[in-house]
């Protein structure tokens, strides 16, 4: 996340360094004109209302450690921010921190504060403290759901060698740790994430095909037609069919894109598209929403001759709000 494409963030303390009373950042704000963040913090109006959700958590971040007389320890979804681990579904409307057993704080109503021991679990990035890579997934596998738990372990396992983290790190941290909180939801978010998943949207549609009973895909599947090789996302090899999460948002990304233009990129997806298409019995592609509201899915996969091999497991739809950008 770019640090210009967060809200600026206009503080009290600094207003009154500069001569300025609160009362004018307070009248711009009851006029509309600035948004209150926090207590003493407030942001242009415009700025806040077309900033992204991590982009508004990462101000409250910003605005929590101003406030705060000494570094903060920002925990949970607060720190997968900062550490650029995405997790599903909406974000707290408060920075999480955490502080240890010596030290411990109350929750207010600016941030919510846990307690635990931090040693060797506390890294600096940008600037900010926070916990661990390895410590914030155990944390938001504690306090987000299964297919969240999913998003974010396929996107450390990705790139263990930016944090650090694989597989069997986790297994000796839960072994460790004992029980805690849905620790054993935390333990099967271990086992069933692959890695392999090369976006939120992909790891989601495979918590999707566990969830409605149907067979797991191979994942990134590789065709060579004519010389030429292709990967698709999903191959489900007994059906002979392959399967695409289509996030239309990825024709607007630059790490997509590589420096097409969107129509050079849509038509070279194409031409993969009709390589790909040559070589197996079906070709099957879903949305976002399909996958978020889970049953779409599903819906499709079966006209696609993909049937569920064992009884569906009940499926809770996720909001719209994310924490990420479509891919």
């Amino acid at each position: 996340m770019s640090a210009d494409s967060v809200p600026r963030l206009i503080t009290s303390a600094a207003a009154r360094r500069s001569g300025v009373a609160n009362d004018p950042l307070e009248r711009a704000s009851e006029r509309g004109e600035l948004t209150r963040v926090r207590q003493g913090a407030y942001a242009e109006t415009v700025d806040w209302l077309a900033a992204r959700p991590e982009e508004r958590h990462y101000a409250l971040v910003v605005a929590a450690q101003a406030a705060a007389k000494r570094p903060m320890v920002f925990s949970h979804e607060s720190a997968a921010g900062l550490l650029g681990i995405p997790v599903l579904g909406a974000l707290p409307s408060r920075p999480h921190a955490t502080s240890d057993f010596l030290r411990p704080r109350r929750t207010t109503n600016a941030v919510i504060w846990h307690t635990g021991d931090l040693a060797g679990d506390v890294v600096e990035t940008e600037g900010f403290l926070c916990t661990s890579p390895l410590r914030t997934l155990i944390d938001v596998f504690g306090s987000r759901d299964f297919a969240s738990g999913v998003v974010s372990l396929d996107h450390v396992l990705a790139r263990a060698e930016i944090y650090g983290v694989r597989r069997r790190d986790l297994l000796e941290r839960l072994s460790h740790v004992g029980p805690f909180r849905n620790s054993t939801r935390a333990a099967r978010v271990v086992e069933f994430a692959t890695g392999l998943s090369e976006s939120p949207f992909e790891s989601l549609s495979m918590v999707r095909f566990w969830e409605g009973g149907f067979p797991l895909p191979a994942q990134q599947a590789r065709f060579e037609v004519d010389g030429a090789v292709y990967f698709a996302d999903f191959f489900f090899e007994h059906e002979d069919v392959v399967g695409e999460s289509d996030g239309r948002g990825k024709y607007r990304d630059p790490v997509f894109l590589r420096g097409r233009t969107p129509e050079e990129a849509l038509a070279q997806e194409k031409e993969r598209e009709d390589a790909i298409r040559s070589c197996v019995r079906g070709f099957v592609r879903w949305g976002w929403d399909d996958a978020m509201q889970a049953q779409p899915l599903f819906r499709k996969l079966e006209r696609a001759g993909i049937r569920a091999s064992r009884a569906r497991l009940a499926t809770k739809p996720h909001p719209r709000v994310r924490s990420f950008r479509e891919r």
